[in-house]
């Protein structure tokens, strides 16, 4: 998978994750991190993309 493609695969995971966290107020981590594991991405990843995402909701 090229750069763009994983690119599409990250915001695609995220906007559907962010529009669960925003109907029930919580679940954006477990359920993004949980799409990206079973999208075949490394745990670790998917966790640090999780928390990258957490640290610039800080820095607004």
């Amino acid at each position: 998978m090229t750069g763009l493609g994983i690119l599409g695969v990250v915001a695609i995971i995220g906007a559907v994750a962010e529009m669960i966290d925003g109907s029930l107020g919580m679940g954006f981590g477990v359920f993004s991190a949980s799409l990206m594991i079973g999208a075949g991405f490394a745990p670790a990843i998917a966790v640090a993309t999780v928390n990258a995402r957490s640290v610039s909701l800080l820095l607004r």
